[in-house]
């Protein structure tokens, strides 16, 4: 079977880290998925990327290539500014970031636990989550996502964990992967 290509979209980092350590498991190098040309084979490909008001930052470099979508398997790796992610808006995500016609390719989602540091973001960036912020602060009843989001406005938290690509690494190994 051919290598697996382990593709990447990062803003700040986190993604880059976590796709090292599937890469390295894999015993493969990671690509950025930008500047990648996916070839035409049955490799299955790891995607590593943000999750940002409910799109996949960098999807775009892989639902662009038709080769891509040729007889594979696409596992996503999607990280998230929070330590733990519900995955009750799951279709929600794949709807907004894939067509009918790639769904089917689409052989695993991994919720990948991110980082967020405010001051490292795009100065609109900081604006409009200092803004969101402030609108939810006036809020009676918050989620504890909408908590979480408020806290982040102000404290930087960083939740990349090197075992979480431990899950990943153990479906990669079952034979019909290998």
């Amino acid at each position: 079977m051919t290598k697996p290509l382990v593709l990447y979209h990062t803003i700040y980092g986190s993604a880059r880290r976590y796709a090292e350590w599937i890469a390295a498991g894999l015993g493969v190098e990671i690509q950025p998925a930008k500047s990648t040309v996916i070839p035409l084979s049955p490799a299955p490909i790891y995607f590593v990327g943000s999750l940002y008001a409910g799109k996949i930052a960098g999807i775009g470099a892989l639902t662009e290539q038709n080769t891509v979508w040729n007889e594979r398997e696409i596992h996503l790796c999607i990280l998230g500014m929070q330590p733990e992610y519900n995955a009750e808006h799951l279709d929600e995500i794949l709807a907004a970031n894939f067509t009918a016609q790639q769904m089917p390719h689409i052989t695993s989602v991994h919720f990948l636990p991110g980082a967020m540091d405010i001051s490292k973001l795009k100065l609109k960036h900081r604006f409009m989550m200092k803004g969101m912020a402030t609108a939810l602060s006036c809020k009676e009843n918050l989620t504890e996502q909408e908590k979480m989001f408020i806290h982040l406005s102000k404290c930087a938290e960083d939740w990349v964990n090197r075992d979480a690509v431990a899950p990943i690494l153990a479906q990669a190994m079952v034979p019909e992967h290998i």
